[in-house]
């Protein structure tokens, strides 16, 4: 009876045992899901979205605006921190003004030689406990904007409008110095523009990690 009764405590232990193991699994893996160790890909492309400037001229009353075509890029999250790369097509800007265009591609970005831009996002704050689910949300971003062959540090915020389908849109904005990026303050028809230019840049991100797919 007794060697009996050993076997079943041997039994018990064992599957005490087994289950514990099972849930320190269980709780080890909802942690590293928490503290966001996964690694999230979030891709734009250029058909989604735009890229706006917004300059004022001298006379102050007159504001000089632009726009083109999204970016395309890729955001990688992981352990909670935010980085990646997206490039902008220069030769797609445009004012409304065919002349002030071709100005502005020929004589000051040099869009021949220099046709994109590049940021760099070295860091972008993040909700605590992140998930494409949830939503990147909003804060601030530190990168790095690479303009006419220049590269300069610059610091923005941005902002999510909302998540459809799996993809969520997301405002970023800006601002930048002309002559921190060696390009002329630009003159056309007695207006001349200020050299602090504010960038909006409003894109889609899509979900295409491996868990995603």
């Amino acid at each position: 009876m007794r060697s009996k009764r050993f076997s079943l405590f041997i039994l018990a232990s064992t599957l005490g045992l087994g289950l514990d193991a099972y849930a320190t699994e269980q709780m080890q893996s909802v942690a590293k899901e928490d503290t966001g160790t996964r690694t999230y890909q979030l891709k734009s492309t250029d058909q989604s979205g735009s890229v706006a400037f917004t300059a004022m001229g001298n006379p102050a009353f007159i504001s000089i605006e632009g726009k083109g075509k999204g970016t395309s890029g890729e955001l990688s999250v992981k352990n909670n921190i935010a980085k990646g790369v997206f490039k902008f097509k220069l030769t797609t800007l445009d004012t409304g003004i065919d002349t002030r265009n071709e100005h502005m591609k020929n004589k000051y970005l040099k869009t021949d030689e220099y046709p994109e831009a590049t940021l760099e996002i070295s860091n972008l704050e993040l909700p605590k406990n992140y998930t494409p689910a949830a939503g990147l949300g909003g804060g601030k971003f530190v990168g790095k904007l690479t303009l006419k062959g220049v590269t300069r540090d610059i610091t923005g915020t941005f902002e999510s409008k909302g998540k459809n389908q799996g993809k969520e849109a997301i405002v970023a904005k800006f601002d930048i110095k002309l002559s921190d990026f060696g390009v002329e303050i630009p003159s056309f028809a007695g207006i001349t523009v200020a050299n602090n230019v504010d960038i909006a840049v409003d894109t889609t991100l899509e979900d295409v990690s491996a868990e995603a797919r």
